[in-house]
């Protein structure tokens, strides 16, 4: 199409044309298996249909290639998902169904940077786990259900109004600091799982379901550290017949015979443990004791009244 010259500048609008997404995407011949593809922006993966241009993810990739960032990417799926490794390369992947449509996540992301969910419909899964290390932003509903491995990673913030749903149990890194904000919820839907610190405010809540637990090292609520105690239904922000567990877990490993918790009996030589065990436990020479009752508590705090 020709526009005719004129003396004055004008300006003539052609109209707008909308990229259609393309399915089955041709991988340049330098692009073979187990290479490293760029994509950014400029290859915004979706679903056909999305009005806004742009090509699936997988088809830019291809199989057994990782899709390694160059910039903020942001998917715009109608339905399906991705299931192609993606390196966050110290960028942002945004996770965006494209109007509260139903996506599945199911590739593996890996690498530094940040992961941000956003708009309904959404779920995190597959048979790979996710390595990334950085941030993670929950700003919609998503459910969790990777097979194995980790469906979040990183340092969480789930904003108001969020709603995370586990569809299995261990889908978030232990390693993860979580912070609910507002109204932001947990629901554990009876399955349990383990983090390092959660941040809770009121009004946010976990939901356990029937059963579920939540192992943390550490609670904060309204910034406020809590004891090493479990919190229950009773505590407001724990909601289902489930529990929140506080506090280092884990199997107690005993490297050598422990202090004897208590002293013994002065002149009760029957009952009085040889003067080898006074100061140390001799799991070989116990005399007429059956056991002994060993009692664990943070050195911080006081002595158990039972003693």
């Amino acid at each position: 199409m020709k526009i005719p010259m004129t003396t004055k500048s004008t300006s003539v609008f052609l109209g707008r044309f909308a990229l259609a997404c393309t399915a089955g995407f041709a991988l340049a011949a330098s692009q073979a298996a187990a290479a490293v593809i760029d994509i950014s922006n400029a290859t915004t993966p979706c679903e056909s249909g999305w009005p806004d241009g742009g090509v699936r993810i997988d088809d830019v990739v291809g199989g057994g290639n990782t899709g390694r960032m160059i910039g903020v990417t942001q998917t715009h799926w109608t339905s399906g998902g991705f299931s192609v490794p993606v390196d966050l390369n110290g960028n942002t992947l945004i996770l965006d169904s494209g109007g509260g449509n139903y996506a599945n996540y199911a590739g593996p992301i890996s690498g530094n940077g940040t992961v941000t969910i956003q708009d309904n419909g959404q779920t995190v899964g597959g048979s790979l786990g996710n390595t990334y290390t950085g941030t993670t932003n929950v700003n919609t509903v998503v459910t969790l259900n990777k097979s194995s491995g980790n469906a979040l990673c990183g340092t969480i913030t789930m904003s108001n109004g969020s709603y995370i749903l586990l569809a299995a149990s261990d889908q978030i890194d232990d390693a993860s600091n979580m912070t609910l904000l507002g109204t932001a919820r947990l629901d554990l839907a009876g399955f349990s799982d383990t983090i390092n610190e959660l941040h809770m405010v009121t009004g946010s809540s976990v939901q356990t379901g029937a059963g579920g637990v939540l192992k943390v090292a550490k609670l904060f609520i309204n910034d406020v550290q809590q004891p090493e105690t479990a919190k229950g239904a009773g505590d407001g922000l724990v909601l289902g017949s489930g529990y929140i567990e506080v506090g280092a877990s884990g199997p107690l490993v005993i490297t050598e015979s422990p202090d004897i918790p208590a002293n013994p009996v002065p002149g009760d030589t029957a009952n009085t443990p040889n003067p080898a065990s006074l100061t140390k436990l001799d799991w070989d020479d116990t005399l007429r004791a059956a056991t002994y009752d060993v009692y664990l508590w943070p050195a911080a705090d006081p002595k158990p009244s039972i003693l």
